[in-house]
């Protein structure tokens, strides 16, 4: 506790407390008099604690609508799209904020980005058809700059791994080639 001293009438005297305290105040008027001490307690609440996770991040072909949580037992939220509820769903790309109230208005915020990256786009061509067994090695090769290359047969057995695909040392047919690219979104192309 703390006794704030000599506070003379119509004079004001800021404090600011950093826990609960229990402060004693001596009012003193014109003439040095002073009136009885009153006690006033002051209770100061801890600001809540609001995480809403790590950033997220999603390809932009497999991304349609994600639901971003806030957490219970606030009375009142206030998202950055304005709306007013627990949990928002939002379908694009942005950094959104949730600010949330206690029921001792003490507030917190906090702030999540939705990041959409590229899909790779991957095209192999035109088919090729009526290739003549005696034919030169026929070799498929898929397009550069991508950090995996997965080649599979129609019954989804994986047939290379490498960027090109020699077609004469596994037989004719008819072959899948997936990519992916470094935020590991994903394409394929038959």
């Amino acid at each position: 506790s703390d006794l704030i001293t000599s506070i003379l009438a119509g004079d004001s005297y800021s404090y600011t407390p950093s826990s609960t305290d229990t402060l004693y105040v001596v009012a003193t008027g014109g003439q040095n008099c002073s009136s009885s001490a009153t006690m006033v307690i002051i209770v100061v609440n801890d600001n809540p604690t609001l995480d809403l996770g790590p950033d997220q991040s999603y390809c932009e072909n497999e991304f349609s609508s994600v639901v971003l949580d806030g957490p219970s037992g606030f009375v009142n939220y206030e998202w950055s799209t304005g709306e007013g509820t627990e949990d928002i769903l939002v379908d694009s790309a942005g950094i959104y904020w949730l600010e949330v109230t206690d029921a001792n208005g003490c507030t917190a915020r906090d702030s999540v980005e939705i990041i959409l990256n590229a899909a790779p786009m991957v095209d192999l061509g035109e088919d090729q058809l009526g290739i003549c067994s005696e034919a030169a090695p026929i070799t498929l090769s898929g397009p550069d700059g991508f950090s995996s290359y997965v080649w599979t047969n129609v019954l989804g057995d994986t047939v290379g791994t490498m960027q090109d695909l020699s077609v004469s040392t596994i037989g004719f047919g008819t072959y899948i080639l997936t990519v992916e690219n470094a935020s590991a979104c994903s394409d394929a192309d038959t």
